[in-house]
């Protein structure tokens, strides 16, 4: 996967982006002795901020009774933009690339939505 800052592939990034702002994915799959070489659409997502609040110690919670107010655990006050996972399939002749986008401060955390 190349990431790019623009949507004419002039910016590369050094890697998954974690700044708020527009970026661009593309795949390219070199080709092997089983299947051609091949190169995705250009992918476009938006990374936004997050606020992110203090936590503070607290009791060990119990995952089958979420809380309303519980804050994600591990976190300092400050702001995160987001994490960003790529996934690569090959099928057939077709390269697919998958990109998911976690942005929400509950994700991953007890927190009822």
């Amino acid at each position: 996967v190349t990431w790019y800052a623009d949507a004419a592939h002039e910016n590369v990034l050094g890697g998954a982006p974690v700044d708020a702002g527009t970026y661009y994915a593309v795949l390219s799959y070199a080709g092997s002795d089983n299947y051609n070489a091949a190169q995705s659409v250009n992918v476009a997502f938006t990374v936004t901020k997050e606020e992110v609040g203090p936590v503070g110690p607290s009791e060990p919670s119990d995952p089958s009774e979420p809380s309303d107010t519980e804050e994600p655990k591990g976190l300092s006050g400050g702001e995160i933009a987001a994490i960003v996972i790529a996934c690569v399939a090959v099928v057939g002749l077709t390269v697919v690339l998958g990109i998911v986008v976690y942005r929400k401060k509950s994700i991953g955390t007890s927190k009822k939505k």
